[in-house]
């Protein structure tokens, strides 16, 4: 779960998806808005804040339906082909998507490039899509991709083009203007930027100097292998909090303080471990509420609590929650499935979670506007297979937040007050009573 705060004058705004969780915010004089609906939300938000978050939303361009497409395949060599789609006619555009992605991700810039008279042609990169997916990782170096696209443009009889990448394929489009400049006319990148290489450093070096590009170390390892944060340049457990403060401290006391604090709850998109449990029962048959009763039991001295304050790991966490609904099923007099795993519904719950793009937008508006902004996040440590997602969403909340405070990290959890004067005390706010 995650809460948000924001402050005006000498107020602190607190928003979480939990009207719990939001008593100990007003007891120390906080505004406090409970996350049941983004929208909702964010016209509260508004008004406590006099900033315009929410804005009507453009109608979408024109996309395109696969099946109004030409769909052709180029081999490459034995074994390899590319797949591409095709629209208009004209001076050649390549479209190379990004990670991971194929390209659909381009479905509403295919019509629009061909109406302005060009010959579209939107790649499913090698690994991707329809394309071949060879095994052999060399099959991926930079070099191989260049010379394949030079083959994909001799097959089709194209002596030259304008190549536009994203992401991922930003780096690739940029190479092949750097190795094949009479192949290309032109070349754009989106959100990658020129980045010549260094012979001095090795890349795997250069990325942990990035930590937005950690995840990528994630994928370096088989996917049952048992990795380890600290060698991909994560912080330890032991780091108290991941802050990131983006302006000028002479900037900040300049102005009044204001600060906005989100709960994770209202800045993911959470298939609520609620869901999960309904859904479980329904599965199994099990009275409505009955696993959800057991979850809420448990109270601040349960296994959850201790998880949260990062007193045990995930993977010590489920054995002790199976044995917590073991107990609570024999009570009931109800035989416990032989199918039924704590460990997954939680897992599913989990990996299933997104970004709230227009809560993050309003974070970043707000910030625009003076406002310090800090998510608190439930976080806990976590020592399972699937570590790695919740490794990128850290890496990715600390691009939108000025600070980000982990429960796990501070051996307290909501709705502990002791944890909102925490937060307080972390982005110098004194709320007003």
């Amino acid at each position: 779960m995650l809460q948000w705060t924001c402050s005006l004058g000498a107020q602190v705004v607190f928003l979480d998806d939990f009207e719990s969780y939001l008593k100990p915010a007003r007891d120390l004089g906080m505004v406090t808005i409970h996350v049941q609906d983004t929208n909702t939300a964010l016209k509260e938000l508004e008004k406590v804040t006099g900033t315009q978050l929410l804005h009507p939303k453009a109608p979408l361009p024109i996309t395109c339906n696969p099946s109004d497409l030409s769909h052709g395949y180029v081999t490459i060599k034995p074994g390899v082909h590319l797949h591409f789609v095709e629209l208009g006619s004209g001076p050649v555009v390549c479209l190379c998507h990004g990670f991971p992605e194929s390209w659909f991700s381009w479905r509403y810039q295919i019509p629009a490039l061909a109406q302005a008279g060009f010959r579209v042609l939107a790649m499913d990169m090698k690994g991707y899509g329809d394309s071949s997916s060879p095994p052999e990782i060399e099959e991926y170096a930079m070099e191989v991709l260049c010379k394949e696209m030079v083959t994909f443009l001799d097959k089709l009889g194209i002596p030259q083009a304008v190549f536009i990448g994203h992401d991922w394929a930003g780096v690739l489009v940029w190479k092949m203007a750097v190795f094949y400049p009479d192949r290309v006319r032109a070349v754009a990148s989106l959100n990658t930027p020129y980045m010549p290489g260094d012979p001095k450093v090795h890349p795997m070096e250069a990325i942990k100097s990035i930590p937005v590009f950690n995840y990528q170390l994630y994928f370096q390892e088989p996917v049952s292998a048992c990795w380890d944060p600290a060698a991909a340049g994560f912080p330890p457990a032991s780091r108290p909090v991941r802050s990131v403060c983006r302006w000028d401290a002479a900037a900040q006391a300049a102005m009044a303080l204001r600060v906005a604090v989100f709960g994770l709850g209202g800045v993911l998109t959470l298939p609520s471990v609620a869901d999960s449990l309904s859904r479980t029962e329904e599965a199994l048959a099990l009275p409505r509420g009955f696993l959800h009763e057991a979850f809420q039991k448990e109270g601040l001295n349960g296994p959850t609590a201790h998880l949260l304050r990062g007193e045990i790991t995930f993977s010590q966490w489920v054995p002790l929650m199976e044995d917590s609904y073991k107990k609570h099923f024999e009570v009931a007099g109800i035989l416990l499935p032989k199918n039924f795993s704590v460990g997954q519904i939680f897992s599913k719950a989990m990996s299933a979670r997104s970004i709230n793009r227009p809560m993050l937008q309003a974070a970043l508006a707000l910030r625009k506007k003076g406002f310090t902004t800090c998510v608190l996040t439930n976080n806990w440590l976590d020592d399972s297979v699937e570590r790695g997602s919740l490794a990128q969403l850290m890496c990715e909340l600390n691009q939108h937040f000025d600070f980000v405070i982990e429960s796990c990290q501070t051996g307290m959890i909501k709705p502990e007050p002791q944890l909102y004067k925490f937060v307080l005390d972390t982005v110098k706010a004194s709320p007003s009573e």
